[in-house]
């Protein structure tokens, strides 16, 4: 209970401190004139770094399922629980991006897993 305790005291000061003082001031005047790449270019190249990240944390933990997990979960944590919480998006909206979150990564964890299976002297 105590790193549990000790890592929430942790994370909330510094991320309050962080959000409150240094990103909201940075956010209030930051009006980009435009996309830096247009869709479906941002969607290819922020999902490739995203595939990328899911590849080694798959290395890491050692099996696609749990690694597709351990993704989708904290992006369904970080911007569906805590902006339906702090007033930045609806419940409906939430559930949606969560259920879209969540069957996209699951998907991406099976294609991996079963590609690796073939890939493998175990399976040739």
């Amino acid at each position: 209970m105590k790193k549990l305790l000790g890592a929430y005291a942790v994370g909330v000061g510094i991320f309050y401190v962080g959000v409150t003082y240094f990103f909201e001031p940075a956010m209030a005047g930051d009006l980009p004139e435009g996309p830096m790449l247009p869709n479906p270019g941002a969607l290819l190249v922020g999902f490739a770094l995203q595939v990328w990240f899911y590849d080694w944390v798959t290395q890491q933990i050692g099996d696609p399922m749990k690694a597709a997990m351990a993704v989708a979960i904290p992006q369904i944590l970080l911007v569906d629980v805590n902006y339906v919480l702090n007033g930045t998006r609806r419940l409906d909206a939430a559930v949606i991006s969560a259920v879209l979150i969540f069957v996209g990564w699951f998907a991406v964890g099976k294609v991996y897993g079963m590609l690796s299976k073939q890939g493998s002297a175990e399976y040739s």
